[in-house]
């Protein structure tokens, strides 16, 4: 099983909060203290939030590209 990246654990982080509250609402601070990590360890990974929303979207695009036509893709 592959472990999660912190990149991978903050972009889940920031996904369970955009569930409940607005997208221009959620802050660095309310990512990090939902996953228990720090801000600095964010910063290493992202320079804002946006930066972490255009990664993730970019990830999930490039596994249906990659898996499209795959037996295995849902």
């Amino acid at each position: 099983m592959k472990r999660k990246t912190a990149k991978e654990i903050l972009a889940e982080s920031f996904r369970e909060l955009a569930e409940k509250k607005d997208i221009d609402k959620i802050t660095v601070k309310d990512i990090t203290s939902n996953c228990g990590y720090s801000p600095a360890t964010f910063y290493r990974q992202f320079s804002d939030k946006y930066d972490l929303i255009a990664w993730d979207y970019f990830k999930k695009a490039e596994f249906i590209v990659t898996n499209v036509g795959n037996n295995n893709y849902p």
